[in-house]
């Protein structure tokens, strides 16, 4: 699976970030075999996985390279060992993929093409449609609101009907599937780690911005999203990961009286969840949220109590 390098033709090298969820990733593998793009080949980081993923992908895509990594490195973590094997294997471009996403063959070359068209475009996203609701939207996009420093995903829950059929430039691209110039990545660095998971990839786009780079979303090219299959249905870890890392986004991107208005919420939120524990209302997103508050003020990032690594 994938092909050889030609001239003149910037090399690719789709990375697919897997934690288990062997399924999928099996599926998204099987996306990528159709692929039409002359030169490109696939990475897939097995992020420390105990389904039996790696041995399953080697012996169905034996064309697939696979990095086994011992242990859970996060997504931001498995990411950053992908690209970095990416790159030093002479890829032009990183295309960052979960490993529940479902790729159209046309889609690679056409965000290359978007690249290629701007030498100041660092990366490039799509639109993504829900997998089990393929014309409604997950995502056109983001940006950031700079009052509370949540997260806007352009287009979220909609049904596509033309209304973001524009390129524009935007404050981050999911990070589910991104398209990643090599010289913005050497130039910008690596995710940071101590997001682990969630809000990576924007703290990544708003760097690159600051840098002078550009984000940027097509609407040409459509991928499909199983929604949080890889992290499964453990109570608390996405409200523990986007807590604590909403927290830490604006300790570093938001001005000083957002900060405080954003810290004052994040002491009230967990206030709220010392009364939802006595009261043993929603126990396991309390818990997650006061574990969250607690973390971020003793500087505790990176891994938290949650493993999961996807998005």
């Amino acid at each position: 699976m994938g092909k050889p390098a030609m001239a003149n033709v910037p090399h690719l090298c789709a990375v697919v970030i897997a934690y288990n969820q062997r399924g999928h990733t099996l599926a998204c593998l099987r996306a990528l075999s159709g692929v039409t793009y002359p030169a490109w080949t696939i990475l897939l980081v097995d992020n420390g996985s105990t389904d039996g993923t790696a041995e399953a992908v080697a012996q169905a895509f034996p064309q697939v390279r696979v990095l086994r990594l011992g242990e859970n490195q996060g997504y931001a973590g498995g990411a950053n060992i992908g690209v970095a094997r990416a790159l030093a294997n002479g890829a032009d471009y990183t295309l960052l993929l979960n490993n529940d996403v479902r790729v159209p063959p046309d889609a690679p070359g056409a965000l290359i093409a978007a690249a290629e068209a701007d030498p100041h475009v660092a990366v490039v996203g799509s639109k993504i449609y829900y997998a089990d609701e393929p014309r409604r939207l997950q995502s056109a996009g983001g940006i950031v609101d700079w009052r509370t420093m949540h997260l806007q995903l352009i287009g979220l829950g909609e049904f596509d009907q033309g209304q973001y059929n524009r390129v524009q430039q935007v404050d981050f691209v999911s990070g589910c599937a991104m398209l990643i110039r090599a010289e913005a990545w050497c130039t910008i660095g690596e995710f940071d780690p101590a997001y682990f998971l969630y809000y990576e990839e924007v703290d990544w786009c708003l760097r690159a911005r600051r840098a002078g780079w550009k984000v940027v979303y097509i609407p040409v090219v459509a991928i499909w999203h199983a929604d949080q299959a890889s992290t499964g249905t453990e109570p608390g870890l996405v409200m523990y990961y986007t807590t604590r890392n909403r927290l830490l986004l604006a300790q570093r991107y938001a001005d000083r009286w957002t900060r405080l208005a954003i810290y004052m919420d994040a002491l009230r939120r967990a206030g709220q969840s010392m009364y939802n524990l006595l009261a043993s209302h929603r126990r396991p997103q309390a818990v997650a949220t006061l574990m969250a508050v607690r973390d971020f003020a003793r500087g505790r990032l990176g891994r938290g109590p949650y493993p999961a690594t996807h998005k």
